[in-house]
């Protein structure tokens, strides 16, 4: 009995494998057809392998542009008040190139017609002002007054300089504004005045001597022995009276510094035009020019003071004032030399640059100083510089 049981049992066994086995079998073939990866095209590998290197392409474009925008508004943030600053000399010398052509218009008359479109164009400065009024403060008025008065007395003069001298004689002139600014800052405000801004003084005004040159006043220049006219003289006195009026209007503006600059932009101009229509009206210089080319030149004055203003005042609220200053007198006095070379054909003497050498070396050093003043005690250019502050 045990045997027939074991018997049984194999059978079962033989029986159970026989019906197992096929499943077995399929499962495997099944499970090979499965994992078995069907064959790619060569079409499909080359347009794979095509775009997987145009995305690589893309990325490195995207990061290289990345990066130029990066580097660009870097550059833009540290230089920007400089690039303003240029622009405004290249406005103002400009100003100086069309006031020359315009030698047979009173000054007076150009300087009307300047500030005229100045108050004009400074109505869409103060129309969005808020939180001052346009006019400014009663305790400021007389001080806005003032402001005009010799604004319109400053700029008067100097286009009586540009007209009557050669351009860069002219420009080393209206150039020693900073050193004047230096002394009457001294007096009313009781800035610091060394022995350094008596040396820097005594230097430009004998530039101004060399470029003025002096024998003007015995009435006979040396060089080319002719007579000085009278109008190098009076072209002196103008370019002297224009720098101690714009030092005037640079220490007004300083005790305004709280003051929204178009409030003073715009009520200064207004008031230098009720100035300057006076001097018109009783020098007959009210009519319009015979040429009419000249009117046009006029207008293209009053635009480019306002936007050279403008970019003035931008520069300096974004850059240090010395470094404004330095970069400014630079390309002033560039820009008048290139200007009387190339455009008006007058080469100057060798008295006219030693002496605009002088008076540069002098605004120089006292813009220097200012930009000094402005560093920490441990910065190494103050360190290695420490006799300016003297």
């Amino acid at each position: 009995m045990s045997n027939s049981k074991v018997s049984l049992s194999r059978d079962d066994v033989k029986v159970n494998s026989s019906e197992v086995a096929p499943t077995v079998l399929s499962l495997k073939k099944i499970d090979y057809e499965t994992l078995k990866l069907p064959s790619i095209p060569e079409d499909e590998k080359i347009s794979t392998r095509r775009q997987s290197l145009s995305e690589r392409t893309s990325a490195v474009v995207k990061n290289i542009r990345r990066q130029s925008i990066a580097v660009t508004l870097s550059f833009w943030a540290s230089f920007r008040g400089l690039f303003f600053n240029l622009l405004a000399s290249l406005c103002f010398a400009f100003i100086g190139v069309l006031v020359k052509y315009t030698d047979d218009v009173d000054a007076s008359f150009v300087s009307l017609i300047r500030f005229v479109e100045m108050g004009i164009l400074g109505i869409a400065s103060v129309s969005s002002l808020t939180d001052q009024p346009i006019f400014g403060t009663r305790n400021v008025w007389i001080w806005l007054i003032l402001r005009g008065i010799t604004g319109a007395s400053a700029n008067y003069f100097r286009f009586l300089t540009i007209q009557l001298l050669p351009l860069a004689n002219a420009m080393v002139l209206l150039l020693t504004v900073p050193v004047f600014t230096t002394i009457f800052a001294r007096i009313f405000f009781k800035e610091p005045c060394g022995l350094f801004h008596v040396i820097a003084l005594v230097v430009a005004l004998i530039g101004i001597s060399l470029t003025a040159k002096l024998d003007a006043f015995f009435g006979l220049d040396h060089q080319h022995d002719v007579p000085i006219s009278n109008s190098h003289i009076l072209g002196l006195f103008c370019g002297l009276g224009a720098a101690l009026c714009q030092t005037t209007e640079a220490l007004i503006l300083r005790h305004l510094k709280n003051v929204h600059f178009a409030v003073i932009l715009f009520t200064s101009s207004w008031v230098a035009v009720m100035e300057l229509f006076v001097i018109c009206y009783f020098s007959s210089a009210l009519h319009v020019p015979e040429r009419g080319t000249a009117v046009f030149i006029i207008m293209g004055v009053g635009v480019f003071g306002f936007f050279g203003q403008l970019l003035f005042t931008k520069a300096i609220s974004i850059e240090e004032a010395g470094l404004i200053s330095m970069t400014g007198s630079s390309m002033d006095l560039f820009l008048a030399f290139l200007f009387q070379i190339t455009i008006f054909r007058v080469i100057p003497d060798t008295c006219t640059v030693i002496g605009s050498l002088m008076v540069f070396s002098s605004v120089l050093l006292i813009s220097l100083r200012k930009y000094l003043v402005t560093l920490t005690h441990d910065h190494p250019m103050r360190r290695y510089l420490g006799f300016i502050l003297r």
